[in-house]
C-alpha cells in the first residue's frame, strides 16, 4: 500500500523509475540524474570488470588461435611423414608387384590356355553325354507314363467289375430282404384274420346256441306261465312280467344280430384292407425289381464301354512300345554316330593343342625378354625417386621437431594462461557476489525511503485536516 501511494504521482513516478532499472538490469545500468548518487559507485566498479573481462576473452580467444594453428601445423607436418613413408612403400610394392606381375600373367596366361583346351574339351564330351542322357531319360519316362496309364485303366476297370458286383449283390440282398418283409407281413395279416374269423365263428355259435336255447325254452315257459295264471290268482301280474320278459329276450337277441352283422362287416373290410396292402406290397417289389434291372443294364454297358475303351488303350499301348522300340534303335544310331564325330574332334583337337603349345613357348621367350628389359627401365626410374623420397623425408623431419618444440612452448603458454583465467574467475565471483549483496541494500534503502516518503505525507494530510 505503502509502495503504490508512493508511485501515485507522475512526478513520484518519474524520480523513482531510474532507481529500480539500476538494480535489476545488469547490462543497461544507465539511469536519470535523480538517481546518480545511489548507482555511480557499483557501476564504475562493473565496468572496469567488464573491461578486465573482454581482455582476457580477447586473450583467451588469441591462445586458442594459435593452439589450433599449432594444432594443424603438427596434424600437416604428420601428415607429410605419413605420405612420405607410403610413398616409398608403395614405390617398393609396385616395384615388387611389377616383376611378380610380369611372372604371373605369363603363367596366368599359359594356364588359361590350356585350361580352355582342356574345359572346351570336357565341355564338348560332357554335352554329348548330357544329350544322350536326357534322350534316355526322356525315352524312360514316356514308358513310365505310358505303363501308369495303362496301369491306371486297369485299375479303373477293376474297380468298375467291384462296383458292379456290389450292385448286383446290394440288389440282391435288398430283394430278399423285401421278399422276406412281405411274406411276414402277408403271414401275420393271415394270422389275424384267421384269429378274427375264428372268434366271429364262436360268438356267431354263441349266440345261434343262446337263440336256440330261448326258442325251446319259450314254449315250457309259457305253458308254465299259463299253469301258474291258472292257478294263481294274480294273473295280472305274472302277464306283466311274461311281457317284460319277452321285450328283454327280443332286445338281447336284436343286439346279438347287429353285433354279427358289425363283426361280419369288420372283417369285410379288414380283409380288403390286407388285400389292398398286398397289392401296394407287390407293385413296391416289381419297382425295386425293375430298378434292379435297369442298374443291371447300365452296368452292363459301362462295362462293355470300359472294355471297349481299355482295348484302344492297349491298342495305343502297343503302338508306342513299337514306337518306342524304334526311337530307343534310332538313338543308338545316333550315339554311334556322335561318338566316330567325337573321335575325328578328339583328334584335332590335339593336333590344335600341339600347335599351340609350340606358339606359346615361342611367345614365352620373347615376353621373358620383353620383361626383363622393363624390368631394369622400372629398376631405374624407382631408385631415382627412392633418391628424391630420402630427401624430401628429411626436411620432412627437421619440420617435425620444429613444431614439436613449438608445440611444448605453446602447451607451457597455454597452461599459464588456464592458471591466470581461474584466478581471475574467482576475482569475478567475489566481484558478483559483492554486487549481488549491493543490490540487496540498495532495495532495502529505497523500501525505506518510500516508506518515509509515505508517512511523511499521510502526517501532512492529517495535520491539513
Amino acid at each position: 500500500m505503502a509502495i503504490t501511494a508512493l508511485l501515485s504521482s507522475p512526478q513520484q513516478q518519474h524520480a523513482v523509475a531510474p532507481l529500480f532499472a539500476s538494480a535489476d538490469d545488469e547490462e543497461n545500468s544507465d539511469s536519470s540524474s535523480s538517481t546518480t548518487t545511489f548507482a555511480t559507485a557499483p557501476e564504475s566498479i562493473g565496468e572496469k570488470v567488464f573491461a578486465e573481462l573482454d581482455k582476457m576473452r580477447q586473450q583467451f580467444s588469441e591462445l586458442t588461435e594459435s593452439l589450433t594453428m599449432a594444432k594443424e601445423r603438427e596434424e600437416q607436418a604428420k601428415g607429410d611423414v605419413t605420405r612420405l613413408t607410403e610413398k616409398k612403400v608403395t614405390v617398393e610394392a609396385e616395384k615388387e608387384s611389377a616383376i611378380l606381375g610380369k611372372k604371373r600373367v605369363l603363367s596366368d596366361e599359359m594356364t588359361d590356355l590350356s585350361d580352355q583346351l582342356e574345359g572346351a574339351k570336357i565341355i564338348y564330351i560332357s554335352s554329348i553325354q548330357d544329350e544322350a542322357r536326357q534322350s534316355e531319360r526322356r525315352l524312360k519316362n514316356e514308358i513310365v507314363e505310358l505303363e501308369s496309364r495303362l496301369q491306371s485303366l486297369r485299375d479303373e476297370a477293376d474297380a468298375a467289375r467291384k462296383d458292379r458286383d456290389e450292385l448286383i449283390q446290394q440288389i440282391e440282398t435288398e430283394e430278399e430282404v423285401m421278399r422276406k418283409t412281405s411274406r411276414k407281413e402277408m403271414e401275420e395279416e393271415k394270422k389275424a384274420s384267421f384269429a378274427e374269423r375264428k372268434a366271429i365263428k364262436y360268438n356267431n355259435w354263441d349266440m345261434e346256441g343262446r337263440i336256440r336255447q330261448f326258442t325251446t325254452e319259450l314254449p315250457s315257459a309259457k305253458a308254465e306261465l299259463q299253469k301258474q295264471e291258472e292257478a294263481t290268482p294274480d294273473l295280472p301280474t305274472m302277464r306283466g312280467t311274461l311281457e317284460s320278459m319277452k321285450q328283454k329276450m327280443s332286445t338281447s337277441i336284436d343286439e346279438l344280430k347287429d353285433q354279427r352283422r358289425a363283426k361280419e362287416m369288420f372283417y369285410e373290410q379288414n380283409l380288403s384292407e390286407a388285400k389292398s396292402d398286398l397289392t401296394k406290397k407287390w407293385t413296391e417289389v416289381e419297382a425295386v425289381q425293375s430298378q434292379r434291372n435297369d442298374r443291371l443294364e447300365a452296368m452292363e454297358d459301362a462295362v462293355k464301354t470300359r472294355e471297349a475303351v481299355q482295348e484302344l488303350y492297349d491298342a495305343e499301348y502297343e503302338n508306342e512300345i513299337y514306337n518306342l522300340k524304334e526311337a530307343r534303335a534310332q538313338g543308338k544310331q545316333q550315339l554311334a554316330e556322335e561318338d566316330f564325330r567325337r573321335d575325328n574332334q578328339k583328334r584335332g583337337l590335339i593336333q590344335e593343342m600341339e600347335g599351340l603349345t609350340q606358339q606359346l613357348s615361342q611367345q614365352l621367350v620373347d615376353e621373358k625378354a620383353a620383361g626383363e628389359a622393363e624390368f631394369g627401365r622400372v629398376k631405374d626410374t624407382k631408385s631415382a625417386k627412392l633418391a628424391g623420397s630420402r630427401t624430401r623425408t628429411t626436411q620432412a623431419l627437421n619440420e617435425i621437431g620444429i613444431t614439436r618444440t613449438n608445440l611444448v612452448a605453446v602447451r607451457d603458454e597455454l597452461r599459464r594462461l588456464e592458471f591466470s583465467s581461474r584466478e581471475k574467475g574467482l576475482v569475478l565471483e567475489e566481484l558478483e557476489e559483492e554486487r549481488s549483496s549491493f543490490r540487496k541494500q540498495f532495495r532495502r534503502t529505497m523500501v525505506v525511503a518510500a516508506d518515509k516518503i509515505t508517512l511523511k505525507k499521510l502526517r501532512n494530510k492529517r495535520r491539513k485536516n
